[in-house]
């Protein structure tokens, strides 16, 4: 629970696509809906906050001297609980509910489940295009892992088993078949990447993800033999990882 400069940034370009009757989920010290009620754009904001002491911090210290702090309501309770039944009665829903990427997956694919099920709502997340950074390394892993005689599994070590399934899935069900360094780009996109977790959002959030989620051959589903495959695919991470590579590269924006 911190306001640093680098999560001031990401809070404020969130803020400007934001309006009308607003939830926030998290309230941590305030600089959401001390943002958001600056906004003339924004008419109300609901806050669902679990920890009754992050609460009572906010309302001795942080509301009086935050503008326009009619419009906030603090409500306390799980915000993942309380959004499955009052998602649709907002206009837009912003998270932040989690400190790193690790910890974020869990609530990350219920709100996706909930954004799919409400497209009427506009949903935001905090840390949301670093998670898929991160998720773009761990498929670079599952793919060396299964294909190259590198070892590098002790970087996977401290990666939750839900991250893995999810760059497995990824993996499994992007189709076309991976030549260059440009169609591990593809693989590697924001948006091929959100779309996958979406629709592997669905599967978790009803109950039907296991963790030793079956897998397919990646070599067969792109139509090569696995030796053919393993060559296209260590020329191509080689290519990735190098860093004189003047190619097309997927960069965070």
């Amino acid at each position: 629970m911190t306001a640093e400069a680098y999560e001031i940034n990401t809070h404020n370009s969130r803020a400007e696509e934001i309006r009308d009757k607003v939830c926030c989920a998290g309230l941590g010290l305030g600089y959401t809906p001390y943002r958001l009620a600056q906004e003339a754009k924004v008419k109300s904001i609901d806050v669902i906050e679990l920890n009754p002491n992050v609460i009572k911090l906010y309302e001795d210290h942080i509301r009086r001297i935050t503008p326009n702090n009619q419009k906030i309501k603090v409500i306390q309770g799980d915000a993942i609980k309380y959004l499955r039944e009052n998602a649709s009665k907002y206009d837009c829903i912003d998270a932040d509910i989690w400190h790193d990427s690790n910890d974020m997956i869990d609530p990350y694919l219920k709100l996706l489940y909930m954004e799919q099920k409400n497209p009427q709502v506009r949903f935001s997340y905090w840390m949301e295009k670093t998670f898929y950074v991160d998720l773009q390394c761990i498929i670079l892993l599952e793919l060396n892992a299964k294909y190259n005689n590198n070892n590098l599994n002790m970087l996977a070590s401290g990666i939750p088993e839900i991250m893995k399934a999810l760059a497995r899935y990824v993996i499994d069900n992007t189709e076309g078949v991976i030549y260059n360094v440009s169609d591990l780009n593809k693989l590697l996109s924001y948006e091929n990447l959100r779309e996958k977790t979406k629709k592997f959002a669905i599967d978790y959030s009803q109950g039907e993800y296991k963790a030793e989620d079956k897998r397919k051959r990646i070599a067969a589903m792109f139509g090569m033999d696995e030796e053919k495959f393993q060559k296209t695919l260590e020329d191509a991470i080689r290519l990735w990882l190098d860093p004189n590579n003047s190619g097309p590269r997927f960069t965070k924006k």
